[in-house]
């Protein structure tokens, strides 16, 4: 209720459209009873069970997906809509009466600053099980992916030598400072330090090379130009 009547959660934004709880939370006879026996003797979890809803509950107001993938579609390659993680709910981002957080966050902690300067994003066929939070997690605890809040952890967990990782991520991080990339050539755009845990770290081998925003051609240069 708090939510509801203040601050800057969506149900206060939706209580500013005029849109009620019971609105979203079309609750059935059953449901009814129970919370009525909750309230009477206030023996409510805490916290609150969640319910959890599908886009249709969403789109009823928000238009379709498709509407909303055209909407946020700024040109940049960048479309909150159209992830590479495959097809999030609304709710993935979108929290009603919680803080919002945008799920490329999960992986991501600078996406907010630094996607958008990137332009491009992959094709959803070719997104990576490493960008799913939920299957990342899962392989964290199979032990196929290492996690650590350290580097010296995490090369300790990779049976690898703690000062070749450190030398290895400092050379990186100089390079994405200076916006050069000495070994691979990388986008600027693209260089980001690699500075706040936690890390991952994983044996991982090339099933599929393609190029995404890669080296231009004699023809492009030429066309463009």
């Amino acid at each position: 209720m708090e939510g509801y009547n203040q601050g800057e959660l969506l149900s206060n934004k939706h209580k500013a459209a005029h849109v009620d709880c019971i609105d979203c939370h079309e609750n059935g006879i059953e449901d009814k009873v129970k919370e009525t026996i909750w309230y009477v003797t206030d023996d409510f979890g805490d916290p609150p069970a969640k319910r959890h809803f599908d886009n249709k509950m969403c789109t009823k107001c928000h238009s379709d997906m498709d509407a909303l993938v055209a909407k946020t579609d700024k040109g940049s390659g960048v479309n909150p809509h159209n992830s590479h993680l495959g097809d999030l709910t609304c709710s993935d981002c979108h929290k009603m009466h919680n803080q919002s957080k945008a799920a490329c966050q999960n992986c991501h902690s600078k996406w907010p600053t630094e996607a958008p300067a990137m332009h491009q994003t992959a094709c959803k066929s070719l997104k990576s099980i490493y960008h799913d939070s939920k299957r990342l997690q899962k392989l964290i605890d199979d032990g196929v992916v290492k996690s650590a809040d350290s580097l010296k952890e995490l090369a300790r967990q990779m049976n690898l030598p703690y000062e070749k990782v450190k030398a290895e991520v400092e050379r990186y991080n100089e390079m994405a400072r200076k916006g050069f990339d000495d070994d691979f050539y990388k986008r600027k755009e693209c260089l980001t330090t690699i500075e706040k845990p936690p890390f991952y770290a994983a044996h991982i081998s090339i099933a599929l090379l393609v190029t995404l925003g890669g080296l231009k051609s004699a023809a492009q240069i030429s066309k463009a130009s």
